[in-house]
């Protein structure tokens, strides 16, 4: 806010608030005080506005992009049930086992519980067609409840893909992918 004297001793408020440049002569300093406080207010109010409602516009547009993301497709099924409960698995040299007091993992595991959970409540899609793999697979060897052996899946982590011991190939919803990683512990050699 810049103040200067006209020609006729009136003084003269110049407001610059983005690329309006308002300019009010005022010849009381009263007057002048309750301008400059009006005019300032009006545009820290209409900026505030303006922040607040882009604040919730944005909270709003990443609520519903969170939300629509854990949202699983209509057609998966769920890979354990009640009726066949997963009890062990192993995900190359790690593990993770189901016993009375919860969830054990192997020693490198840092996430056990997150991660039993996540292979525990994971849901899968069939797949017609065989599809195209990438990457290097990882062997799971799955135990459930109440089965004599132990059944060898194929998962090939980058797309989701998991070829059961019978041959037929379904995929993970992108949304359950990650968790289903554990997160292990360095090792220093």
């Amino acid at each position: 806010m810049h103040q200067k004297v006209v020609n006729d001793g009136t003084p003269t408020v110049s407001i610059i608030c983005g690329y309006i440049n308002l300019q009010i002569h005022l010849s009381d300093t009263h007057i002048k005080q309750k301008a400059e406080v009006t005019i300032m207010a009006l545009s820290r109010k209409k900026w505030n506005t303006i922040i607040i409602l882009a604040s919730i516009l944005m909270i709003s547009v990443l609520t519903v992009i969170d939300d629509n993301s854990k949202i699983t497709p209509l057609q998966t099924q769920a890979l354990f049930d009640k009726s066949a409960p997963l009890s062990q698995l192993q995900y190359g040299e790690l593990w993770l086992q189901k016993r009375q007091s919860g969830w054990q993992c192997s020693a490198r595991v840092l996430n056990c519980l997150e991660w039993a959970n996540a292979w525990d409540q994971v849901h899968i899609t069939a797949l017609t067609d065989k599809p195209e793999t990438e990457g290097e697979p990882v062997e799971l060897v799955i135990q459930v409840d109440d089965l004599v052996d132990a059944q060898l899946w194929i998962l090939f982590s980058q797309q989701g893909l998991l070829k059961s011991p019978a041959g037929n190939w379904y995929q993970i919803p992108p949304s359950l992918r990650e968790s289903l990683a554990p997160i292990v512990r360095a090792q220093a050699n």
